[in-house]
């Protein structure tokens, strides 16, 4: 390239990068002039055409592949080809890389005697006074053949129920079938909510906790995160505790952070040898029974972390302990 005003010669090195061909449709294919019968595993092959003209078949396990509704019948795909799950129309969708193919076909009945042999249990889970969402259906299993969805009405479940932490069962009529189906249900929550303390210096805004521990009727524990509320710089100015309230998310559970303001501040030191392996003290104040007796054992049998204590980049220490609340009250304060 040459300058009009100095006549200076440029050079530039231009580079083009040719982008690789786009799909263009996906195409369905079934054997040709085979009968489709229920019960069977048939070939299955998703072919995709791409901008350029070229072709390439893709693997069961890079597509999504499913029955579409409307369809009377079922199939479903599988790492060894196209499971023919029950008699009937079948509409079936693909999709790879924003494209679908489609394909429908029916799908002709066993006529081989089949006999029951169990309808798969169902377990489900719920929190307190929340009556469990049971499925519509079940998969009722054969002496021969796929298992097939049935349609299930269930017993009622009653409020009394679902009202303490425990485990019951539902049982369900099956429809065309003798069996009865099994529901496990278990009323589970938050039980214990974690609520932590740290220290920052005056007029210092402290970096709040993302999250918190929660301890859960099943004996586990994990983390979720807290919306704290604004914390107020006129209660940062002077020497003091300054109380900030949280609640967990999704959850109407609150928490609390407590925030020493000093003027003196821990700056390096090794809190871990200060420490002198004291436990703060554990009370219950519950309107429930089950759940006082429940965390007693969860503290017999994995002790809950009462205290841990941080240092932070600028010195500031957190202190985490546990703020026994939950929906029945609170349990430690």
């Amino acid at each position: 390239m040459t300058a009009k005003d100095t006549g200076a010669v440029q050079t530039y090195v231009v580079q083009f990068q040719e982008e690789s061909p786009q799909i263009e449709r996906l195409e369905l294919r079934l054997p040709e002039g085979q009968e489709l019968k229920e019960d069977q595993t048939v070939p299955l092959e998703v072919i995709a055409h791409y901008q350029d003209g070229s072709q390439a078949s893709l693997k069961a396990d890079q597509i999504d592949v499913k029955t579409r509704a409307g369809s009377q019948g079922k199939a479903v795909a599988t790492n060894k080809g196209l499971e023919l799950r029950e008699a009937g129309l079948v509409h079936l969708e693909a999709n790879f890389q924003g494209q679908t193919g489609e394909v429908s076909f029916t799908i002709t009945p066993n006529p081989e005697e089949k006999t029951v042999v169990k309808v798969r249990p169902v377990r489900i889970s719920t929190d307190r006074n929340i009556l469990p969402a049971l499925p519509e259906t079940v998969l009722v299993e054969y002496d021969k053949g796929f298992p097939k969805e049935k349609r299930v009405t269930w017993d009622a479940v009653t409020a009394d129920q679902v009202k303490d932490y425990h485990s019951f069962t539902v049982t369900g009529h099956v429809e065309g079938v003798e069996k009865e189906a099994q529901a496990q249900v278990t009323v589970e929550g938050i039980i214990a909510v974690e609520e932590v303390s740290t220290t920052t210096p005056v007029g210092e805004k402290p970096a709040l906790p993302e999250s918190v521990r929660t301890y859960h009727s099943n004996g586990k524990t994990y983390t979720a995160k807290v919306a704290w509320d604004a914390v107020d710089p006129q209660l940062l100015a002077k020497e003091g505790e300054v109380v900030l309230a949280g609640r967990v998310e999704g959850t109407d559970l609150p928490t609390r952070l407590h925030i020493r303001v000093s003027s003196t501040t821990v700056k390096g030191a090794n809190v871990a040898e200060q420490w002198t392996g004291s436990v703060l003290p554990l009370a219950f104040a519950s309107d429930s029974n089950d759940a006082i007796q429940l965390l007693r054992s969860m503290t017999r049998s994995s002790p809950l972390p009462m205290l841990q204590l941080t240092v932070g980049p600028t010195g500031a220490v957190t202190m985490r302990k546990i703020r026994l609340e939950s929906c029945l009250g609170t349990l430690v304060s």
